[in-house]
């Protein structure tokens, strides 16, 4: 409808009536016009003053009566550069800001950031950015179900071995299956170390991905399927301080 265009433009419902029924008169008085936009004549009064502040609307005296005439619709287009000009100096107010408002965020930094991921398709989104954050050279440090990352997603899991490795970046993983140790778990070529442990013993079904001083990765494969960034450095490393605790302990189960 023609009302809900106007409406974009920044008119209000009635604002918009009263205008359009002033453009099927002509020019007309307010009591016309009223009946017209089907709204009383002491509101009609006020929007006719209001659509004249805003360029829309003319009057002129026909005798003892004040006729209001609808200015071209072309005239809506100033309607638009108003709204450019307000958005061009909020974006500056805001540009202005900016500083003031980082500074504030960077004060609180030490709070921890946690974005979450659902479905399968969000963890997957999760895993790429797990790989691309992490640092060329780095290590990372994993804790891994391979039931569940090879089940629900294969292809996924070798695509992204493969560009760890070719970021020269290394994974330390204990991880748990339920068949058994994977063989060739730990493979040079591919910047793999791993330690299995039982799943019968240590049935944990989430995979985690640590990066010390940074952030931590967390996959949860049951319904719902779901993820969590955490970007932290104190828990990033106390992360670590647990996982190199089951790095030892997992030795003996190989």
């Amino acid at each position: 409808m023609l009302e809900n265009t106007l409406a974009k433009l920044g008119l209000s419902d009635k604002e918009a009536k009263v205008y359009i029924g002033a453009l099927q008169l002509g020019s007309a008085p307010v009591q016309k016009i009223a009946e017209k936009a089907k709204i009383n004549r002491p509101t009609t009064y006020l929007i006719l003053e209001n659509l004249s502040k805003k360029g829309l609307m003319t009057t002129h005296e026909q005798g003892k009566k004040t006729l209001f005439a609808a200015e071209s619709p072309e005239r809506l287009t100033l309607l638009l550069d108003k709204i450019e000009d307000e958005l061009k100096e909020k974006k500056l107010e805001l540009t202005e800001a900016m500083p003031d408002l980082k500074a504030i965020f960077n004060f609180a930094g030490n709070r921890p950031r946690v974005k979450y991921y659902e479905g399968l398709e969000g963890i997957m989104a999760l895993n790429e950015e797990d790989v691309a954050r992490t640092a060329p050279g780095a290590t990372s440090y994993a804790f891994n179900n391979l039931d569940w990352l090879y089940d629900l997603a294969p292809e996924k899991a070798t695509t992204n071995v493969f560009s760890r490795v070719k970021k020269k970046s290394a994974v330390k993983a204990i991880y748990t299956r339920k068949a058994g140790p994977v063989e060739n778990a730990t493979d040079p070529s591919l910047l793999r170390e791993a330690r299995f442990v039982p799943k019968e013993k240590f049935p944990f079904e989430a995979t985690l991905s640590i990066n010390p001083g940074k952030d931590v990765y967390i996959y949860n494969y049951n319904e719902p399927i779901c993820g969590l960034l955490i970007e932290d450095p104190g828990i990033s490393n106390a992360m670590k301080a647990i996982w190199d605790l089951a790095w030892e302990a997992a030795e003996k189960y190989n």
